[in-house]
């Protein structure tokens, strides 16, 4: 959409010890330069083998994050 080239690291977390690890709290878990894209939303969850939540700007949950909070996110990353 942009146009960038990027190096995408994907990380599989089979264990619990994977989790502590990484700082994984729940899958997906998506990271830009190792900045989570929802740090405030991470910080409210437990490092494990779990299924992660998001929040939408209106109050919804969701188990993917928004496309916005994505470009979000990446505009953040190029500042």
């Amino acid at each position: 959409e942009r146009g960038l080239t990027a190096k995408v690291t994907r990380i599989q977390i089979w264990a619990d010890q994977d989790a502590r690890q990484w700082g994984f709290c729940g899958s997906p878990t998506i990271r830009i330069n190792g900045v989570d894209i929802d740090p405030k939303g991470a910080e409210g969850q437990r490092i494990g083998l779990n299924c992660r939540i998001y929040h939408t700007p209106d109050g919804r949950v969701t188990p993917v994050p928004s496309e916005e909070m994505i470009r979000r996110a990446i505009d953040l990353a190029l500042k």
